[in-house]
């Protein structure tokens, strides 16, 4: 019934726990292609040993030729009712297909939208910003005018993963007909925008399944020299989009606020710069506290950095370090705690922890990030 379409290149770290997570659906009735795109280590070894303890494993062996190509590949082979999509640096929950294969038989979907769990710093949760359920006949037009971004919410409206998804062969098939193998940044957006356009009812799931597990050596958190080239790609498909008569203004207004934002990430850290992260935190927050103050920052990875050396280069107040846990927050001392997490369900978890560890609820202060091109599009009347 389901075709499972694994695009792997240089994988082995991450790949038996991926192959792993899908061998041990509950839904029996797959096939698992696996498409080694020129992998140099052992990725195609391990492979082999899977298709030798598991006869739904179907190998491509091809030259590397990215991510589109590779996913390609696998959709000439797949002979599956649906098809769906893991990458190899992650892994899925156990009755993922049996329950999105139930809801498309059911609601005889063409796609069925799940969420993901993102593994970074921390685990955090995330589902459409779309409201669940069946979108057909006139629905379908809400759901597509929704499918690059959902300007009202801020959010991503239907999120672009291919992985989070369960798709109709016929449907993801006719997608990727006007997809093209230049690109390399955006590819599960702009599918996914194809995807939505050509489909005639959708449903989505308020549950997530799948597990995307940061990747620090992929180019989305490396320097890429060619990043703007990679950005004019994304913009000749989306232009593709606009002659499509499902295609509507709003539409259009949101693929280009979303060129926007992977401008602005690109210059925030995906270009290479020496300034990495330079407009990613808005340093509006230490106003926000007393001068002369001493603050203590809560939080992990990149995100914290960035608080802690604004906050070294602002005199006005005392840095008295960071960390992590809340037990080590309760030992320090402190008139702020300030919680360095841009994801706020995720920083009111911590709060949550901070609080229960004895810290007082008024010492504990966070600052919404919201990226810094949303309010000149709301000052302009675009949402």
């Amino acid at each position: 019934m389901v075709s499972v379409i694994v695009p792997i290149f240089n994988a082995e770290q991450s790949l038996e726990k991926c192959l792993t997570s899908i061998q041990g659906q509950t839904l029996n009735d797959l096939e698992i292609i696996c498409v080694n795109d020129g992998s140099t280590d052992g990725s195609l070894d391990i492979i082999r040993e899977y298709a030798v303890r598991d006869n739904r494993v179907v190998i491509v062996d091809k030259e590397n030729g990215g991510l589109v190509s590779a996913r390609k590949a696998g959709l000439a082979k797949a002979s599956g009712d649906y098809v769906a999509f893991v990458d190899s640096d992650d892994w899925i929950e156990p009755e993922m297909y049996e329950e999105l294969l139930q809801i498309a038989k059911e609601y005889e979907c063409d796609v069925v939208c799940g969420g993901y769990f993102f593994e970074g710093d921390y685990i955090s949760k995330h589902v459409d910003s779309v409201g669940s359920g069946l979108y057909k006949d006139e629905g379908i037009k809400t759901i597509r005018e929704l499918s690059i971004m959902n300007l009202k919410d801020r959010g991503v409206g239907i999120g672009g993963s291919l992985c989070t998804k369960l798709f109709s062969c016929k449907v993801i098939k006719k997608a990727y007909e006007s997809v093209f193998e230049n690109l390399t940044i955006a590819e599960d957006k702009v599918t996914t925008l194809f995807t939505m356009l050509n489909a005639q009812s959708v449903y989505v799931v308020d549950k997530a399944y799948y597990h995307y597990v940061k990747n620090m050596g992929s180019m989305v958190n490396s320097g890429d020299m060619d990043y703007l080239m990679h950005i004019q790609h994304v913009w000749e498909h989306f232009r593709k989009a606009y002659e499509h008569p499902g295609f509507t203004e709003q539409m259009r207004i949101q693929a280009e606020v979303y060129l926007t934002d992977i401008l602005y990430k690109g210059i925030n850290g995906r270009m290479g710069f020496l300034c990495k992260n330079m407009l990613w935190v808005d340093p509006y927050w230490l106003k926000e506290i007393p001068d002369g103050t001493h603050v203590l920052l809560y939080g992990f990875g990149d995100f914290l950095e960035t608080y802690k050396r604004q906050l070294q280069h602002y005199h006005n107040l005392e840095c008295e370090g960071c960390v992590s846990m809340p037990e080590k927050a309760k030992e320090a001392e402190f008139d702020y705690l300030v919680v360095a997490i841009k994801n706020k369900a995720k920083a009111d978890e911590e709060t949550d922890k901070l609080v229960a560890a004895g810290i007082s609820a008024e010492k504990i202060l966070w600052f919404p990030q919201d990226e810094v091109y949303w309010k000149f599009i709301e000052a302009n009347g675009w949402i």
